[in-house]
């Protein structure tokens, strides 16, 4: 599933191939895939928009037009590809984009969870409603974690999964991000000191952002499309890493389930306090 890197890493492509176009016409060959709007509404709300700018909030690709916005989230599998209008159409995708200059933006999604919504110019986004602070909000501190989480037994894997809390974080990042800061991820958040939140905020960050910098990272179950391979997954050091040496110890990686997602974490260097 592709978290804040990879989504910013579409993000950014996108804007950089669409930004000016406008779009001519929509289909919508599987219609769920419209969140807000039955799908013939969504489609005649965009023909004839201009794509102002394409943006990120959280795990969602934000689509600023002429005069409205489009989000669209990804889910596990979505992406997009960028045609020219002759070249043949993707067996997955399901929402078709055609462009004023002959080009066609495809959606593609194999398991169809993705969605689309679309916002009127001043109408609230409401999908993006609950999503807590993005994890470079010069805001966010160390000390406002610290606070909120006083008394609370959540597991830290399951409070950096909540999008309520820090926005964009999933499962590759959150096991990364344990193991950077040196703190299990079955750790009672409510136990953690301030200093270690400063441990926490600033690996959250470092993380992210050269995972940003490495296009996200491809795997198995996710790869991008727009002709982006990421590069992050060569510098994970836990995700994936079952049974294999810990890079700090030396002692293997352990898998175990924490709010029934797997987790790989090192049981020497990751101790429960």
């Amino acid at each position: 599933m592709p978290e804040l890197p990879e989504v910013q890493t579409v993000a950014d492509s996108l804007k950089h191939s669409l930004v000016n176009a406008t779009i001519h016409e929509v289909k919508f060959l599987w219609p769920k895939i419209s969140g807000n709007l039955p799908h013939e509404e969504m489609a005649r709300r965009l023909a004839g928009k201009r794509i102002l700018d394409v943006g990120r909030r959280a795990k969602y690709i934000l689509i600023r037009l002429d005069h409205g916005t489009l989000i669209v989230h990804l889910r596990m599998e979505g992406r997009f590809y960028i045609k020219e209008s002759f070249q043949a159409t993707h067996k997955h995708s399901h929402v078709l984009l055609h462009l004023d200059d002959d080009r066609r933006v495809e959606y593609n999604d194999t398991r169809k969870f993705g969605r689309f919504y679309y916002y009127d110019e001043g109408q609230a986004l409401t999908v993006l409603d609950g999503l807590g602070k993005e994890p470079f909000d010069d805001t966010l501190t160390a000390s406002e974690l610290h606070k909120s989480t006083r008394n609370k037994k959540t597991s830290l894997k399951v409070w950096l999964l909540d999008q309520t809390h820090i926005a964009g974080i999933g499962n590759i990042y959150a096991d990364e991000i344990c193991f950077a800061a040196r703190v299990s991820p079955k750790q009672p958040v409510g136990r953690i000191p301030l200093k270690q939140w400063e441990s926490i905020l600033a690996s959250t960050r470092s993380i992210l952002w050269q995972a940003i910098l490495s296009g996200g990272t491809t795997i198995r179950t996710y790869t991008s499309s727009l002709g982006i391979t990421g590069r992050f997954q060569l510098e994970l050091n836990a995700y994936g890493r079952k049974g294999e040496a810990c890079r700090q110890c030396g002692t293997p990686m352990k898998r175990i389930v924490v709010g029934q997602r797997g987790t790989i974490y090192c049981p020497v260097c990751q101790k429960v306090r």
